[in-house]
Protein backbone atom coordinates (compact mmCIF):
# COMPACT_ATOMS: atom_id res chain seq x y z
CA UNK A 1 0.00 0.00 0.00
CA UNK A 2 1.19 3.63 -0.63
CA UNK A 3 1.65 5.84 1.84
CA UNK A 4 -0.60 9.06 2.55
CA UNK A 5 1.60 11.88 2.42
CA UNK A 6 -0.80 14.94 3.69
CA UNK A 7 1.47 17.45 6.03
CA UNK A 8 5.21 16.96 4.73
CA UNK A 9 6.38 20.12 4.05
CA UNK A 10 2.92 21.82 3.78
CA UNK A 11 2.64 22.88 6.64
CA UNK A 12 -0.03 25.72 8.06
CA UNK A 13 1.34 28.84 6.50
CA UNK A 14 2.58 31.14 9.31
CA UNK A 15 2.24 34.91 8.34
CA UNK A 16 3.79 38.08 10.04
CA UNK A 17 1.71 40.43 11.58
CA UNK A 18 1.07 43.05 9.16
CA UNK A 19 1.89 46.03 11.41
CA UNK A 20 5.09 44.63 12.69
CA UNK A 21 6.08 47.73 14.72
CA UNK A 22 2.86 48.16 16.14
CA UNK A 23 2.29 44.72 17.12
CA UNK A 24 2.83 43.26 20.45
CA UNK A 25 5.43 41.42 22.24
CA UNK A 26 3.66 38.39 22.50
CA UNK A 27 2.30 38.69 18.73
CA UNK A 28 6.10 38.62 17.78
CA UNK A 29 6.63 35.66 19.81
CA UNK A 30 3.73 33.87 18.54
CA UNK A 31 4.76 34.24 15.07
CA UNK A 32 8.30 33.33 15.82
CA UNK A 33 7.62 30.08 17.48
CA UNK A 34 4.62 29.02 15.17
CA UNK A 35 6.57 27.17 12.78
CA UNK A 36 8.90 25.45 15.77
CA UNK A 37 7.44 25.42 18.93
CA UNK A 38 3.85 25.23 18.98
CA UNK A 39 3.71 24.96 23.04
CA UNK A 40 5.52 28.44 23.52
CA UNK A 41 3.19 29.69 20.36
CA UNK A 42 0.20 28.80 22.20
CA UNK A 43 0.98 30.84 24.76
CA UNK A 44 2.18 33.22 23.50
CA UNK A 45 -0.34 33.74 20.86
CA UNK A 46 -3.39 33.03 23.43
CA UNK A 47 -2.20 36.02 25.16
CA UNK A 48 -1.88 37.88 22.52
CA UNK A 49 -5.89 37.48 21.49
CA UNK A 50 -6.71 37.34 24.96
CA UNK A 51 -5.42 41.11 25.79
CA UNK A 52 -7.99 42.70 23.76
CA UNK A 53 -5.28 45.32 22.29
CA UNK A 54 -5.21 43.73 19.05
CA UNK A 55 -6.37 45.68 15.68
CA UNK A 56 -8.02 43.42 14.04
CA UNK A 57 -5.56 42.62 11.02
CA UNK A 58 -3.07 41.38 13.74
CA UNK A 59 -6.13 39.52 15.75
CA UNK A 60 -6.83 37.41 12.16
CA UNK A 61 -3.31 36.48 11.58
CA UNK A 62 -2.62 35.48 15.77
CA UNK A 63 -5.54 33.69 14.82
CA UNK A 64 -4.14 32.07 12.21
CA UNK A 65 -0.88 31.39 13.80
CA UNK A 66 -2.11 29.78 16.89
CA UNK A 67 -4.22 27.35 14.09
CA UNK A 68 -1.39 26.46 13.18
CA UNK A 69 0.25 25.53 16.26
CA UNK A 70 -2.88 23.54 16.79
CA UNK A 71 -2.35 21.89 13.67
CA UNK A 72 0.55 20.75 13.95
CA UNK A 73 -0.06 19.30 17.95
CA UNK A 74 -2.86 17.46 15.77
CA UNK A 75 -5.80 19.44 17.44
CA UNK A 76 -7.80 20.11 14.31
CA UNK A 77 -10.84 21.14 15.68
CA UNK A 78 -9.19 23.33 17.38
CA UNK A 79 -7.48 24.92 14.43
CA UNK A 80 -10.27 25.00 13.06
CA UNK A 81 -11.88 27.25 15.09
CA UNK A 82 -9.01 29.96 15.00
CA UNK A 83 -9.31 30.02 11.18
CA UNK A 84 -13.29 30.42 11.56
CA UNK A 85 -12.44 33.54 13.39
CA UNK A 86 -9.50 34.54 11.34
CA UNK A 87 -11.41 34.26 8.37
CA UNK A 88 -14.61 36.51 9.74
CA UNK A 89 -11.99 39.09 10.82
CA UNK A 90 -10.66 38.98 7.19
CA UNK A 91 -12.42 37.18 4.30
CA UNK A 92 -9.62 37.63 1.48
CA UNK A 93 -7.15 35.91 3.84
CA UNK A 94 -6.14 33.67 1.57
CA UNK A 95 -4.01 31.40 3.80
CA UNK A 96 -6.60 30.87 6.69
CA UNK A 97 -8.89 29.45 3.71
CA UNK A 98 -5.30 27.73 2.65
CA UNK A 99 -5.05 26.09 6.24
CA UNK A 100 -8.56 25.48 6.96
CA UNK A 101 -8.26 23.26 4.12
CA UNK A 102 -5.27 21.55 5.28
CA UNK A 103 -7.47 20.96 8.77
CA UNK A 104 -10.08 19.50 7.07
CA UNK A 105 -8.18 17.06 5.06
CA UNK A 106 -6.72 15.52 8.00
CA UNK A 107 -10.27 14.86 9.65
CA UNK A 108 -10.83 12.72 6.02
CA UNK A 109 -13.69 15.97 5.25
CA UNK A 110 -12.04 16.23 1.66
CA UNK A 111 -15.08 18.20 0.43
CA UNK A 112 -14.54 20.75 2.86
CA UNK A 113 -11.23 20.87 2.20
CA UNK A 114 -11.56 21.36 -1.52
CA UNK A 115 -13.95 23.90 -0.87
CA UNK A 116 -11.66 26.40 1.07
CA UNK A 117 -8.48 25.28 -1.35
CA UNK A 118 -11.15 26.23 -3.77
CA UNK A 119 -11.36 29.80 -2.34
CA UNK A 120 -7.67 30.11 -1.66
CA UNK A 121 -7.18 30.00 -5.57
CA UNK A 122 -9.88 32.26 -6.04
CA UNK A 123 -7.95 34.48 -3.94
CA UNK A 124 -4.63 33.54 -4.85
CA UNK A 125 -4.75 32.15 -8.56
CA UNK A 126 -0.99 31.19 -8.34
CA UNK A 127 -1.20 29.21 -5.02
CA UNK A 128 0.98 26.21 -5.99
CA UNK A 129 0.23 24.68 -2.74
CA UNK A 130 -2.75 24.78 -2.41
CA UNK A 131 -3.02 23.22 -6.08
CA UNK A 132 -1.38 20.44 -4.48
CA UNK A 133 -3.51 20.26 -1.44
CA UNK A 134 -6.70 20.39 -3.21
CA UNK A 135 -5.62 17.78 -5.68
CA UNK A 136 -4.64 15.56 -2.65
CA UNK A 137 -8.26 15.52 -0.97
CA UNK A 138 -9.22 14.58 -4.78
CA UNK A 139 -7.30 11.51 -4.81
CA UNK A 140 -8.51 11.13 -1.32
CA UNK A 141 -12.04 10.99 -2.85
CA UNK A 142 -10.61 8.53 -5.78
CA UNK A 143 -11.01 11.70 -8.38
CA UNK A 144 -7.55 10.35 -9.56
CA UNK A 145 -7.85 12.60 -12.97
CA UNK A 146 -9.41 15.56 -11.19
CA UNK A 147 -5.95 15.37 -8.98
CA UNK A 148 -3.51 14.83 -11.27
CA UNK A 149 -5.48 18.23 -13.57
CA UNK A 150 -4.46 20.26 -9.87
CA UNK A 151 -1.05 18.28 -9.53
CA UNK A 152 -0.06 19.62 -13.20
CA UNK A 153 -1.33 23.34 -12.58
CA UNK A 154 1.05 23.13 -9.23
CA UNK A 155 3.90 21.83 -11.10
CA UNK A 156 3.63 24.57 -14.28
CA UNK A 157 3.30 26.90 -11.24
CA UNK A 158 6.52 25.89 -9.35
CA UNK A 159 8.89 23.47 -11.16
CA UNK A 160 10.89 22.03 -8.59
CA UNK A 161 8.19 21.23 -6.06
CA UNK A 162 8.77 18.12 -5.31
CA UNK A 163 5.78 17.43 -3.39
CA UNK A 164 3.59 17.94 -6.45
CA UNK A 165 5.26 15.27 -8.23
CA UNK A 166 5.17 13.10 -4.96
CA UNK A 167 1.73 13.37 -4.90
CA UNK A 168 1.15 13.16 -8.75
CA UNK A 169 2.50 9.68 -8.91
CA UNK A 170 0.59 8.64 -6.34
CA UNK A 171 -2.52 8.94 -8.43
CA UNK A 172 -0.67 7.72 -11.38
CA UNK A 173 -0.01 4.74 -9.11
CA UNK A 174 -3.82 4.68 -8.04
CA UNK A 175 -5.06 4.74 -12.08
CA UNK A 176 -2.83 2.08 -12.26
CA UNK A 177 -0.02 3.51 -14.67
CA UNK A 178 2.45 2.16 -12.94
CA UNK A 179 5.21 3.43 -15.23
CA UNK A 180 3.58 7.44 -15.02
CA UNK A 181 3.76 7.00 -10.98
CA UNK A 182 7.52 5.51 -11.43
CA UNK A 183 8.27 8.85 -13.68
CA UNK A 184 6.97 11.20 -10.97
CA UNK A 185 9.06 9.48 -7.84
CA UNK A 186 12.10 9.85 -9.98
CA UNK A 187 11.52 13.69 -10.34
CA UNK A 188 10.46 14.00 -6.94
CA UNK A 189 13.70 11.96 -5.46
CA UNK A 190 15.56 13.80 -8.11
CA UNK A 191 14.38 17.20 -6.19
CA UNK A 192 14.56 15.79 -2.75
CA UNK A 193 16.63 12.95 -2.68
CA UNK A 194 16.19 12.27 1.42
CA UNK A 195 12.53 11.36 1.27
CA UNK A 196 11.89 7.74 2.19
CA UNK A 197 8.33 8.11 1.47
CA UNK A 198 9.18 8.48 -2.48
CA UNK A 199 11.64 5.45 -2.30
CA UNK A 200 8.81 3.36 -0.36
CA UNK A 201 6.17 4.30 -3.03
CA UNK A 202 8.20 4.08 -6.22
CA UNK A 203 9.12 0.26 -4.60
CA UNK A 204 5.03 -0.43 -4.27
CA UNK A 205 5.25 0.89 -8.02
CA UNK A 206 8.01 -1.08 -9.38
CA UNK A 207 6.89 -4.45 -7.75
CA UNK A 208 3.36 -3.54 -9.09
CA UNK A 209 5.54 -4.11 -12.57
CA UNK A 210 6.82 -7.25 -11.60
CA UNK A 211 10.74 -5.71 -10.94
CA UNK A 212 11.04 -7.03 -7.59
CA UNK A 213 14.85 -6.34 -7.64
CA UNK A 214 14.06 -2.47 -8.38
CA UNK A 215 11.15 -2.81 -5.84
CA UNK A 216 13.82 -4.38 -2.76
CA UNK A 217 16.60 -1.36 -3.69
CA UNK A 218 13.93 1.23 -3.04
CA UNK A 219 12.80 -0.46 0.26
CA UNK A 220 16.63 -0.58 1.07
CA UNK A 221 16.33 2.96 0.94
CA UNK A 222 13.79 4.28 2.09
CA UNK A 223 15.33 2.31 4.86
CA UNK A 224 18.26 3.52 5.21
CA UNK A 225 17.25 6.97 5.31
CA UNK A 226 14.22 6.05 7.93
CA UNK A 227 15.36 2.95 10.25
CA UNK A 228 11.99 2.92 11.99
CA UNK A 229 9.75 2.33 8.83
CA UNK A 230 8.00 -0.89 9.46
CA UNK A 231 5.73 -1.16 6.43
CA UNK A 232 9.31 -0.28 4.33
CA UNK A 233 10.75 -3.59 6.62
CA UNK A 234 7.25 -5.29 6.10
CA UNK A 235 7.13 -5.12 2.41
CA UNK A 236 11.01 -5.69 1.89
CA UNK A 237 10.59 -9.22 3.51
CA UNK A 238 7.20 -10.22 1.91
CA UNK A 239 8.51 -9.22 -1.56
CA UNK A 240 12.03 -10.75 -0.92
CA UNK A 241 10.58 -13.85 0.02
CA UNK A 242 8.36 -14.32 -2.91
CA UNK A 243 11.37 -12.98 -5.36
CA UNK A 244 13.86 -16.19 -3.59
CA UNK A 245 10.52 -18.75 -4.20
CA UNK A 246 11.00 -17.38 -7.77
Amino acid sequence: MLKRIVWILLLPLITPPPYWPQSSDDVQRCYENAASNSDLALRYCTAAIQSGRLSDADLAVTLNNRGGAYGRKGDHDRAIQDFDRAIRLKPDYAEAFYNRGLAYNHKGAYDRAIQDFDQAIRLKPDYAEAFTNRGLAYDNKGDHDRAIRDFDRAIQLKPDFFLAFSRRGNAYYHKGDHDRAIQDFDRAIRLKPDDADDFYNRGNAYYRKGDDDRAIQDFDQAIRLKPDDALAFYNRSIYAHRHRKT
